[in-house]
């Protein structure tokens, strides 16, 4: 995102293209991940200072908290899919193939360019022999959508 805007300002023709979510796990995990953080040091401070009880038997209610940060990523893929329009980046939600040193195909449509980056992301490393199950055992993807404490 930030290459294809920094490029555009000045004044280059740009296409961004995207086979996930808009701007993949920038959005999904390290937004939701750093807004989860940030949600918790706050709570943490604020029952240090007396600030913050919770009545006895009740639970912070992580529903609503996920609910809020949810809201929080669609407004900021919004403000980014504005931005991206306003410098005329040109978005195509695909996948995209190299068909030779100036040419990708995304979606069976053929882009000419001059230059590309390649930003492709990442995904958790999950290791031989652990079954990743998203309930005992998660990855980042699977703690950002956490919705309810579970203690057992």
């Amino acid at each position: 995102m930030a290459a294809a805007l920094s490029a555009a300002t000045r004044g280059l023709n740009v296409v961004l293209v995207d086979a996930g979510n808009f701007l993949g796990y920038d959005l999904h995990g390290a937004y939701k991940s750093k807004a989860l953080w940030e949600a918790g040091q706050e709570w943490i401070g604020a029952e240090k200072l007396g600030w913050v009880c919770l009545p006895t038997g009740k639970e912070l209610l992580f529903n609503e908290i996920h609910a809020r940060v949810q809201q929080g990523m669609t407004d900021l893929t919004a403000m980014y899919l504005k931005y991206v329009h306003l410098k005329n980046v040109r978005f195509i939600r695909g996948f995209g193939v190299f068909r030779g040193p100036h040419s990708i195909e995304v979606d069976e449509q053929s882009i000419e360019f001059e230059y590309a980056i390649i930003a492709t992301g990442s995904r958790p490393r999950v290791l031989p022999g652990i079954n990743v199950d998203g309930e005992k055992i998660m990855t980042s993807d699977h703690i950002v959508d956490v919705r309810q404490i579970s203690v057992r």
